[in-house]
């Protein structure tokens, strides 16, 4: 028996006002004075979020951006975290099409290879530099971060939606 597939939507393009917003209180987000242990990396579910779905409004230029302020806010090797995020951006980037027909379960092992990158790459820059050993807990929050992936996308996506309802006067 054949299941029937999930309804896909037809979305509107996406306000470039609404992706910076998104960007902005992401890093908002991430500049909370809380302990890092299992707090999700907003920034880079957002920047891959938006990298995924519009990667010709946010490119790696924005990722090394995004990583200037991490970088800055974080008190880090100048460098870290633009180098995961563009490492990040430009692996999403590179594969956005294929991403969106993948179905919901290989899409959660892709999101959680391209949420690992950057805090594997965040953990290797300061074990070289700094010789200190990391705290392996840090990688539980790309679990996190999978979890939290679907509503992401779906408050994301929300602005973009069409309504429900038909209207009469304008089919479309």
């Amino acid at each position: 028996m054949v299941t029937p597939s999930p309804p896909r939507y037809l979305l509107r393009p996406a306000n470039p006002y609404f992706i910076f917003l998104s960007l902005f209180l992401a890093s908002m987000f991430n500049f909370m004075p809380w302990h890092q242990l299992f707090i999700p990396d907003m920034v880079a579910l957002v920047l891959l979020f938006w990298n995924i779905r519009q990667p010709r409004k946010i490119s790696i230029g924005t990722a090394v951006v995004l990583g200037l302020c991490m970088d800055a806010q974080n008190g880090v090797v100048l460098g870290q975290h633009i180098l995961a995020y563009s490492l990040m951006s430009f692996v999403a980037i590179t594969l956005h099409r294929r991403e969106l027909w993948l179905n919901r379960w290989v899409r959660g092992i892709y999101i959680i290879f391209l949420l690992l990158l950057p805090k594997l790459i965040c953990i290797l820059l300061g074990l070289i530099i700094t010789g200190e050993t990391p705290n392996w807990l840090y990688l539980s929050t790309a679990i996190i971060e999978v979890i939290l992936w679907p509503w992401l996308s779906w408050l994301l996506l929300l602005p973009q939606r069409r309504a429900d309802e038909i209207d009469t006067i304008r089919p479309i």
